[in-house]
């Protein structure tokens, strides 16, 4: 099933009641974010995030990125922010950092999308959602186009949305490490080393 977006939006609240409902159901989508498409499953869908798994062909130790709606939202989940990463929020979410924070026993890494379709969507979901490149594992997302990513997945995810605009980046997101309370840059992205260190 394929949904295109109307200015970057769903057309209609059917649409986005629609996706929600696909993702309850352990759905799997491919979605645009503002760096690239992704695929996308609930944070509490175990199924979802397997068939992500093999349809990336990648490791299952590999952990994944979770979007989340707003500060809320981490707090509910358990994630734990501290001054540091307070600081690069501030600076930067909504948009392509991802940060590396506790939570409980471990550690999980996060970001808020500023793609207005995600925005829209969790209106109509209320946990985290599955940011991972939709992509085989290894391959360069860079080079992939819609088509390309389309022809590649459709038969094996339960709903495609399509970006109306042709996105201008193409870069995935910043990592960071903020979890001990210091900066560790672990992924180069949109957002440059430079501009990091300009606010920390």
């Amino acid at each position: 099933m394929l949904i295109t977006l109307q200015n970057r939006k769903l057309k209609s609240k059917t649409a986005g009641r629609l996706v929600a409902t696909i993702l309850k159901k352990n759905g799997v989508i491919v979605y645009p974010t503002e760096t690239l498409y992704g695929f996308g499953a609930l944070m509490s869908s175990h199924e979802a995030i397997r068939r992500i798994v093999a349809l990336k062909k990648r490791s299952d130790s590999k952990p994944f990125i979770f979007l989340v709606k707003n500060l809320d939202m981490l707090s509910r989940c358990g994630i734990v922010t501290n001054p540091m990463a307070n600081r690069l929020i501030e600076h930067f979410w909504p948009g392509p950092l991802t940060l590396i924070l506790k939570m409980k026993n471990t550690t999980c890494a996060v970001r808020q999308s500023s793609h207005p379709f995600v925005e829209e969507l969790f209106e109509f979901i209320d946990e985290p959602l599955v940011s991972t490149s939709a992509n085989l594992s290894g391959a360069d997302q860079q080079a992939a186009s819609f088509d390309a990513i389309r022809d590649l997945f459709e038969p094996h995810v339960d709903l495609i949305i399509q970006d109306d605009i042709i996105p201008q980046n193409t870069r995935p997101s910043t990592i960071v490490d903020v979890s001990s309370g210091c900066v560790k840059m672990v992924r180069d992205g949109c957002i440059s080393k430079q501009e990091i260190e300009e606010i920390v």
